[in-house]
């Protein structure tokens, strides 16, 4: 390691520290605060685009999740098959580092795609990867929304907001997705339809969170 590099040390570790005080404080049952006005408004997700059908995974509930709504999309045609999900919980470190496990299990992550779309006034950066390992042609699209501000690195947000969550609690992660079976030639329809369901859950996590 040269003495430039060494000069950085410091600031990681102090990056590092900052990080895992929300973190710390979730795993060791301190003071929770959620910020959702009406949370059991993001329970009723059945009038979203392309939605038949929903289902709460309680087996998914613990001290720190507090929602894992899943949602049965109609296939928009041969060769997709998406679900939708909601979940929210004060432990983010589980939803952000590996997003499309909330729907897919497990999931070899590849090409990888940003698109942000402009909503009310927000930009929505929209990630969608695909998993073609083996023929499995899956795809998971998905939203983070944090502190009632739709963002694309949950971690960052955290680092700039630990030294106020010392005093003033933590606030949950909320993971908006869309993931399944998608044949590569259905790409463009699936990310579509994904991304007319995301925007619609935002909207309605806004409305029952930040109204």
């Amino acid at each position: 390691m040269t003495a430039l590099s060494s000069r950085y040390v410091p600031l990681l570790l102090a990056s590092l520290l900052l990080l895992m005080i929300p973190i710390a404080r979730a795993g060791f049952g301190v003071r929770r605060v959620d910020d959702c006005v009406d949370p059991k408004a993001l329970l009723e997700l059945a009038d979203l685009p392309a939605t038949q059908s929903l289902a709460e995974r309680y087996e998914k509930y613990d001290a720190d999740v507090m929602q894992w709504t899943v949602a049965e999309l109609d296939a928009a045609e041969r060769g997709v098959q998406l679900k939708g999900a909601l979940v929210r919980s004060f432990r983010p470190i589980d939803l952000y580092t590996r997003p499309p496990k909330v729907l897919l299990g497990k999931f070899e992550a590849g090409e990888r795609h940003v698109e942000r779309v402009e909503v009310a006034g927000q930009v929505l950066p929209i990630q969608t990867i695909h998993d073609n390992a083996n023929g499995k042609n899956a795809m998971a699209s998905y939203l983070f929304v944090y502190d009632g501000e739709p963002v694309e690195h949950p971690a960052f947000a955290q680092l700039s907001a630990a030294p106020g969550l010392v005093w003033q609690g933590t606030r949950p992660l909320s993971l908006l997705a869309v993931a399944g079976v998608v044949a590569p030639q259905k790409r463009e329809l699936a990310r579509a339809k994904a991304r007319e369901w995301l925007v619609a859950a935002y909207l309605r996590h806004r409305a029952a969170c930040s109204p």
